[in-house]
């Protein structure tokens, strides 16, 4: 979830109503992503960072954009509150003293899996979003951050080895894309891609295991007014809005 400060505007009140959002929209600020392999495969790395040669010349391109504008209705419930984006809804708890955090994660589990005599292959894929809106509430302005979070793992697993009759239907170096992301010493000061052989204990245990997890964080600024469209008529608004940019 997202942390930090946030501008607090002290009056306590209801955050029910139709709100105009504002996005800010930093194109120079990319999603900030990070990647992890995990693997069982004997003597190999992820390959180093390959040095550039130093270059004198330097070139920078800069790009503003608009904010995006859009509505969003908040209405109080039982347990809490819930926000209405563009047909979506994001459950909301109080944090405080006219703070809110609204937000939805999504995931999405996959597995494909083959068997046969003597040989196995697994494929599993699990992804999740959350979208997040945190929110400090006072009279009819907020102000907080909006974030989106995402996370994806496939992680591949394959028998270590297998029968040259089975090498004869799926190939002598399987299908585990270990020469994507991994390589060995060849002894030589260089380095040549991992892969799974048929015929050779390529991993420190049976089955050979590959999995790779890039994770993706991207927190925006975000303000709103609220405006004095009746809640009951907010279906005519839900999707209107501006784009960031042109």
């Amino acid at each position: 979830m997202i942390t930090g400060m946030f501008v607090w505007i002290a009056a306590c009140a209801s955050p029910e109503g139709v709100w105009l959002f504002t996005l800010g929209v930093d194109p120079d600020v990319p999603e900030d992503c990070a990647s992890t392999v995990s693997h069982n495969f004997i003597d190999a790395a992820e390959p180093g960072e390959i040095a550039s040669d130093d270059d004198s010349w330097t070139s920078r391109e800069t790009t503003t954009l608009s904010d995006q504008a859009f509505f969003g209705l908040v209405t109080e419930t039982d347990t809490g509150a819930l926000l209405v984006v563009d047909g979506e809804t994001y459950p909301g708890v109080a944090t405080g003293a006219g703070s809110w955090t609204f937000s939805w994660t999504g995931s999405l589990a996959e597995e494909n899996e083959e068997l046969g005599a003597g040989y196995g292959w697994t494929v599993s894929e699990v992804s999740t979003e959350l979208l997040s809106y945190e929110l400090a509430f006072g009279g009819d302005r907020a102000s907080g951050m909006w974030g989106s979070y995402t996370d994806h793992e496939i992680s591949y697993a394959e028998s270590d080895t297998w029968s040259e009759e089975v090498a004869a239907t799926i190939g002598t170096t399987g299908q585990i894309p270990a020469g994507s992301y991994l390589v060995k010493d060849d002894g030589a000061g260089g380095s040549y891609a991992a892969s799974n052989d048929w015929s050779l204990a390529d991993c420190s245990s049976n089955p050979c295991t590959l999995a790779v997890t890039t994770s993706c964080s991207l927190v925006v600024a975000i303000d709103a007014e609220r405006t004095d469209l009746d809640p009951a008529a907010y279906e005519g608004v839900d999707g209107a809005g501006q784009d960031a940019g042109l």
